[in-house]
């Protein structure tokens, strides 16, 4: 199998099941009031889910609630280790649904659902008795309705793994999708058995998405691929897959044996196999989502670009630590810990000691690399003028010296992004005559770089795990975690101990930290508080994401406004600590309304009017300070104009 495109996407796209896991710890007694069988999963309809969460309730037993499902469980463990992920789902508008969106969240996994009004949201009761054994009865309320529509998702568009939990195959519509689904040439296509119970059950749907379109990759258990192949022995699964060419590679999991891997380098070739043994012998105290945990692992090495065998290697690991728990999944920071030890390399080491550089050295060696320039605007809206005077700029500052421009939309902020304005902005900027070099990258496809970065920053101590709200931590002095760090499962942002970071990696305030071209040196300020690093909700803030692309995407100048030169030396500071080269930096003057408040999107700025490209060209110019003369009309003739201007004051 390929390894991840050179966009580095980090997406998982999953499309399962959202069932809210409703925990009890009961006696066995319990269960045959519930007309249930021990150690069984059962299928409830709507009338007796909710008799058996009535009398459960009546038994004053205290559940614990928490979202679930198994592409859910596969999600949780990538996106704990760094992945970015999105689940396709379905929920109701009842209080199930809306606590699974919220707990979605809080696990930082992005949700492509709407609240259905008059749906009922899926449910599992999950019942464990003295020995540790678990009864479970599942409500598949209105997951059932998963069809089609799931998969023109937008968020598919950035995926490079297209993950499919097998109990799908019970759903006619989404058996007939699946089999007309057809993804891009980079695109992975991924599909779970799941279940022993998935093959029996659901043999003929299984098969006819396995014949119809072949998936790029197989999971499943021992037991699951002899069901479906009919065949005993490794080297039978393997061969029957091969003449049914229902895979183009698999990965058989075989509990404390490890994993098997199937790999072939052509559709009628056959199968090369490796056995993986685990790497320890593990007491199991409860399998439950051990299958999960391994897929979300696999595929987060994946993402990390290794090998297969590695990420059978790296998943047994995961797997075998989470069957010496209860429950079907590790707690975050268990998965953050065991990626950093167990797939991590040997990391560059994180400045050590207080790196000193005078202002006006350039962290990068001059003419190393070329200039390279980069425009960064956020999909929340269209063009306006105050953007526009970003965009020329940057271009003007690049094509001066002869250097490539860029443009990279930064789309993390996922409650901000409007859905196509992206194609809005880049179709305005070919209006005004801003053509860019190679391929437009989105920032979402990095994401594993910012979890590498805070990872690094970790480690390094220069971060710290914060519960308090925004309420809560009125000042830093009233938030105790930079000494007491949460221990419980409360969502945590990650705060970067500034003060530290200007200690090592800054200046000792007599000599600034860098010199701006237009704006010149620029020195570390005083913060009242720590800054966020990444949010609690998992989404990586601005002062890392930008910095760390501007730094791997192998930018040498970063022009762009005023008002986000004080956030630069941050970004400078971090830049150091993980090693990265820092950019030169240009911050220029802003646009403003007759208020003399900057232009923004926020501020409901205006969209430009496409049909006047000269005529906002000229306004944007003059926010720069210059002021064309009044015989030229062409917006053409005006960004020539312009680049001799920004030669001239080289």
């Amino acid at each position: 199998m390929s390894s991840p495109p050179q966009s580095e996407s980090a997406h998982i796209f999953a499309v399962g099941s959202g069932l809210t896991d409703i925990e009890f710890r009961v006696e066995d007694g319990v269960l045959e009031r519930l007309g249930l069988e021990k150690g069984a999963m059962s299928v409830a309809d709507a009338d007796q889910q909710r008799r058996r969460l009535n009398q459960l309730s009546s038994f004053k037993l205290r559940p614990q609630i928490h979202c679930g499902g198994s592409a859910v469980n596969s999600l949780y463990a990538a996106r704990a280790m760094g992945a970015g992920t999105t689940l396709a789902t379905r929920l109701g508008s009842d209080t199930h649904g809306r606590n699974f969106l919220r707990d979605l969240r809080h696990c930082g996994i992005a949700c492509d659902a709407r609240l259905q009004r008059g749906a009922v949201s899926g449910t599992c009761l999950a019942l464990i008795t003295p020995d540790a054994e678990r009864t479970m009865s599942t409500h598949l309320g209105v997951n059932t309705e998963i069809n089609a529509d799931d998969l023109r998702s937008p968020a598919l568009n950035s995926t490079w793994l297209v993950y499919i939990e097998g109990y799908l195959v019970f759903i006619d519509a989404m058996v007939e999708a699946l089999c007309g689904m057809r993804l891009r040439p980079d695109q992975r296509f991924i599909l779970s058995l799941s279940d022993p119970g998935v093959v029996t059950g659901g043999g003929a749907g299984l098969r006819c998405i396995l014949d119809a379109n072949r998936p790029d990759l197989l999971f499943g258990n021992e037991q699951e691929f002899q069901l479906l192949t009919g065949e005993q022995s490794i080297q039978n699964i393997a061969g029957a897959l091969a003449g049914r060419n229902w895979a183009g590679q698999f990965v058989m999991t075989r509990g404390s044996l490890g994993a098997v891997i199937g790999e072939r380098g052509a559709a009628d070739a056959p199968f090369q196999i490796t056995e993986v043994p685990t790497s320890r012998s593990v007491k199991a105290i409860d399998t439950l989502g051990a299958g999960d945990s391994f897929a979300g692992a696999f595929m987060y090495a994946m993402v990390c670009g290794r090998p297969l065998v590695q990420c059978a290697q790296f998943a047994n690991g995961i797997a075998g630590e989470l069957v010496r728990h209860f429950g079907p999944r590790l707690d975050a920071k268990i998965y953050w810990s065991l990626a950093d030890r167990l797939l991590t390399p040997p990391p560059v080491k994180v400045g050590s000691k207080k790196k000193t550089r005078r202002a006006a050295e350039p962290d990068r060696a001059s003419g190393s690399t070329g200039y390279r320039g980069r425009f960064a605007p956020s999909p929340s809206g269209p063009l306006h003028l105050g953007s526009l005077v970003s965009a020329l700029a940057s271009f003007l500052h690049a094509r001066a010296r002869d250097g490539e421009w860029c443009v990279r939309i930064e789309d993390i902020d996922v409650e901000r992004s409007i859905p196509g304005a992206d194609t809005e902005i880049l179709g305005a900027l070919e209006v005004h005559g801003l053509h860019w070099d190679g391929k437009v990258r989105t920032q979402s496809d990095g994401l594993r770089r910012f979890a590498e970065a805070e990872r690094r920053l970790l480690k390094a101590g220069l971060l710290y795990r914060c519960s308090c709200s925004r309420a809560q931590r009125v000042t830093q002095a009233s938030c105790k975690c930079r000494t007491d760090p949460p221990d419980d499962d409360r969502p945590t942002s990650l705060r970067l101990r500034f003060d530290r970071l200007c200690t090592e990696f800054g200046s000792d305030g007599a000599e600034p930290v860098f010199e701006d071209d237009f704006c010149g040196p620029q020195y570390a300020e005083p913060l009242s508080d720590d800054p966020i690093i990444r949010r609690r909700d998992g989404g990586s803030s601005y002062l890392l994401a930008n910095a760390v692309d501007d730094a791997l995407d192998d930018i040498t100048w970063v022009v762009r406004g005023e008002d986000l030169l004080s956030t630069t030396p941050a970004q400078v500071m971090l830049l150091r600590a993980l090693d990265h080269s820092v950019p030169r930096y240009a911050h220029h003057s802003l646009a403003v309304d007759k208020s003399g408040r900057k232009l923004s999107k926020q501020n409901q700025a205006r969209p430009l009017d496409l049909d006047r490209p000269a005529l906002n060209l000229r306004r944007a110019l003059g926010v720069l300070g210059l002021h064309p003369p009044n015989n030229i009309n062409s917006h053409e003739a005006l960004i020539s104009w312009g680049l001799d201007q920004f030669a001239a004051s080289r």
